[in-house]
């Protein structure tokens, strides 16, 4: 009965257990049935699970026993454990501030309030929106432990009436525009397009919302907004609200942020932002805006900082013309916030655009005012003297009009194309500046992590 004990008990294998008494031990053929298992056998057991586990130290840590065969399967383990051990490597850790690690960027889109327009209004890419979302959220493009994203909330009518009329915003969402506004908007009347344009300043908001927390984000987006046309009490260039003007008046009342400055690189001049802040006598929003000499229309810019770029400029002269306005705006302004318009209309294959930018530049465009604003290896500190300090950046999508507008042309593609890297530098950057900086009482402290580690997540 004793050796009946040694058969099926549940605690060993037939393979290691015909290793350990030997394979020709009558020992393995028997069987007992569990239900006739009884105290006294199970009181056995422990030695048998000794000697298993014993054999499988010996088969993955010291190699196969000396003398006694394996089989096929158990030596292929075995060399595959070994394997794995050799081409394994050490977890790559976060440098940054202790008790800390790297967060995403967030990032928010309105694509799901897109307008199905009619023929005559085909010019305009509402399509574009959806695809910088969809390619930004491709694992291949884009890891998602760079960004989040989230459907972009609808700003309410008090937040709308901050920077404009209350008496405009109503009649918009009541669909008492004029034929005359409804022209310079650039989009026929719907409630759809009602829902859009309250989201494309949710958007933005939204963006600004995270970098008032204050605790782990250095950078946001919003993969639209930019409406820098809109005026106090009117419409233009397909803007209804302005989002910028909106975000910076709710940023300054609301969130604390006392100084703002607004990058405004679109082709076009954001007129429509600085004469709302004029209209409203607001202090301390500082306007800079870089715009083609030959996209100006309707009334003339009044920013705080207007930079004429000559027609055809290229890659070269636009950014060390950037470089120059950066450094005067800065010391004019003294930011607590960057609100970031990156239009990319800039770029030599926009059809309403007389520059000729690369795509290579628009990108260096975009990193140069990231790390300028987030003072990435003390580059603006160094170059202006000044402590260093990162200043978070909220950014918006801006224009980018492809010349041909079939969706799947090469035009049109290389637009999305170019939106979709200024969102994917922002996020990298963001991670950068997590292992750099760290948020003590509402402002910045810099950190000086390890060399080889800085741009290990990038």
């Amino acid at each position: 009965m004793l050796a009946q004990s040694y058969g099926r008990c549940g605690f060993v294998s037939g393979a290691s257990l015909s290793w350990a008494l030997g394979s020709s031990s009558k020992w393995t053929s028997f069987v007992i049935p569990r239900r006739e298992r009884s105290k006294k056998v199970r009181r056995i057991l422990p030695p048998l699970e000794l000697l298993r586990r014993e054999f499988e130290k010996n088969m993955y840590e010291e190699g196969p026993p000396k003398g006694k065969p394996l089989t096929t399967e158990e030596v292929a383990e075995h060399l595959k454990k070994e394997a794995m051990k050799k081409k394994r490597e050490p977890p790559r850790k976060f440098t940054g501030a202790p008790g800390t690690r790297p967060y995403p960027a967030y990032f928010f889109y309105n694509d799901e309030y897109q307008v199905e327009l009619p023929e005559r209004y085909q010019r305009f890419p509402m399509k574009k929106y959806g695809m910088v979302r969809r390619k930004l959220q491709d694992p291949k493009y884009m890891t998602p432990f760079h960004a989040t994203f989230t459907p972009s909330s609808l700003a309410t009518m008090g937040e709308l009436s901050m920077a404009h009329c209350p008496d405009y915003v109503g009649r918009y969402i009541r669909g008492q525009f004029t034929e005359d506004e409804i022209t310079k908007s650039g989009f026929p009347w719907s409630e759809q397009h009602v829902l859009r344009s309250m989201s494309t300043v949710g958007g933005t908001l939204d963006a600004v919302r995270v970098l008032a927390a204050r605790s782990t984000a250095f950078v946001s987006g919003h993969l639209a907004g930019g409406t820098h046309h809109a005026g106090y009490a009117s419409p233009a260039g397909f803007c209804i609200f302005n989002d910028l003007a909106v975000a910076a008046i709710v940023a300054q009342q609301r969130h604390g942020f006392r100084k703002i400055l607004i990058v405004d690189t679109d082709v076009h001049p954001g007129e429509g932002t600085s004469l709302i802040f004029r209209h409203l006598n607001v202090r301390d929003i500082f306007t800079l805006s870089l715009h083609c000499a030959s996209n100006i229309f309707g009334e003339q810019p009044v920013s705080d900082m207007d930079v004429v770029i000559p027609d055809g400029c290229f890659d070269e002269q636009y950014l060390t013309i950037l470089a120059k306005a950066l450094d005067a705006a800065w010391l004019a302004s003294e930011p607590e916030l960057v609100l970031f318009q990156a239009g990319v209309d800039i770029a030599y294959v926009d059809r309403i655009g007389r520059l000729n930018i690369s795509s290579a530049g628009v990108l260096e465009r975009t990193r140069y005012v990231l790390d300028y604003a987030l003072d990435m290896d003390r580059f603006r500190s160094k170059r202006l003297g000044t402590p260093p300090r990162a200043v978070p950046v909220a950014i918006c999508m801006g224009g980018g009009y492809p010349k041909n507008p079939e969706e799947n042309s090469p035009e049109f593609k290389e637009i999305v194309s170019m939106h979709a890297e200024v969102y994917r530098l922002a996020a990298k950057r963001n991670r950068m500046a997590q292992r750099e900086f760290k948020w003590v009482n509402g402002t910045t402290e810099y950190l000086t992590p390890p060399k080889e580690d800085r741009f290990l997540l990038v």
